[in-house]
């Protein structure tokens, strides 16, 4: 590959956009669709979407670093509606001298605390195991283990909760985003 355009390779660009790993990193200026792309994984288990922001001066990260626009073709319309472009690391093996200049940013990390939440459970979990494991007739042996269960089982959930949380955070977004097109082409 001699040419580190992005428009030269619009096949790889499509390759990408169907989840082909390459050497592009697509970025978008829309922070709503930004933020629809952090959420784009299923949601089969639960890990922290996260967002970087990045500070680019188009015509000096054009030249001086990784950035590469995109221009509208049959190829890639959808990237460019999503605003879309690139940092190009192939840039780097093209060029070994290759005149790095640093952009800027910032790392976004949606994060649910339970921490607390969690602590607490445990240590009912913990009491609750403990009074099974003594021998007292006048404890009710079954209701314990009922609420053990169902301490275990709100243990559980959390992750499921939290998993339905993003999917109702990207229901949301994609509304907005369906509201904000319908706006824009009127």
């Amino acid at each position: 590959m001699q040419s580190c355009d992005v428009e030269d390779r619009e096949y790889q660009l499509s390759l990408y956009t169907y989840g082909l790993k390459t050497s592009l990193l697509d970025i978008t200026s829309n922070p709503y669709i930004a933020m629809l792309f952090m959420l784009s994984s299923s949601f089969d288990e639960y890990r922290e979407p996260t967002l970087f922001l990045f500070k680019i001066d188009e015509t000096l990260h054009r030249d001086k670093h990784l950035f590469t626009e995109v221009r509208k073709s049959k190829l890639n319309e959808r990237i460019v509606a999503q605003k879309g472009a690139f940092l190009n690391f192939d840039k780097i093996f093209m060029n070994k001298h290759f005149d790095v200049k640093k952009i800027c940013s910032v790392k976004i990390t949606l994060n649910f605390s339970d921490d607390e939440y969690v602590k607490k459970l445990d240590h009912q979990i913990e009491q609750i195991t403990k009074l099974l494991s003594e021998d007292n007739a006048e404890l009710n042996k079954e209701e314990l283990n009922n609420y053990l269960i169902l301490f275990e089982n709100e243990k559980q959930k959390l992750e499921d909760s939290k998993k339905q949380c993003l999917k109702e955070i990207k229901s949301e977004l994609s509304q907005k985003l369906r509201e904000y097109c319908v706006e824009n082409q009127t």
